[in-house]
């Protein structure tokens, strides 16, 4: 889980009944968290194995769009890691990234203006990603973009100055609705 500062936190304190464990590598692809080479030493698959929770949060698509990963590739490993979560016996709640503004930047912040619009308009579309597998799974999804478009509407920024990261006002919102999923869906 990577929906911003203090989710993880704020799922705790509403829930004290449970344990939240985040295991997030900031920067990291699907690819590099099914292969174990995100920042832990063992493969996804073994990780889940291993690990005693009964419900996984993917926050996936971001980086992603970043690195320019192919739309057709993120599909197949976000696959491939709801899989793994559910053959392991466990639930699967996904998240898209949020929204991001790079392109509103000074060129040379993220790097040129084409490569900062490239990652913008990926980033919706790795966002559609999850969304469509989300569908076709059955899975529930919290859409993160959506609650962003939503906040834009009502002149509410979403993002830190950095133009990427979410703020504390969207981190407070996606884990408000996390809060309303896990207490009424997995109770």
């Amino acid at each position: 889980l990577n929906a911003g500062e203090g989710v993880a936190e704020r799922l705790q304190t509403a829930m004290p009944n449970i344990i939240v464990i985040n295991e997030a590598r900031d920067g990291t692809t699907t690819r590099e968290m099914l292969d174990g080479t995100d920042g832990h030493t063992k493969p996804f698959a073994q990780q889940i194995a291993e690990s005693q929770a009964s419900i996984i949060i993917l926050d996936r698509g971001s980086n992603e769009a970043y690195r320019g990963i192919a739309e057709e590739t993120f599909r197949q490993d976000l696959r491939e890691a709801i899989d793994i979560v559910i053959d392991s016996g466990k639930r699967v709640l996904l998240l898209n990234s949020n929204l991001t503004k790079l392109a509103s930047l000074p060129e040379g912040q993220w790097g040129s203006k084409e490569f900062q619009r490239r990652v913008d308009a990926d980033e919706v579309i790795m966002g559609q990603v999850v969304a469509s597998v989300a569908r076709e799974r059955g899975l529930k999804f919290v859409d993160v973009q959506q609650i962003c478009q939503e906040m834009d509407e009502q002149g509410i920024s979403y993002l830190l100055p950095d133009a990427a990261h979410p703020n504390a006002m969207l981190s407070q919102r996606v884990s408000e609705i996390l809060i309303l999923i896990l207490r009424r869906r997995f109770g």
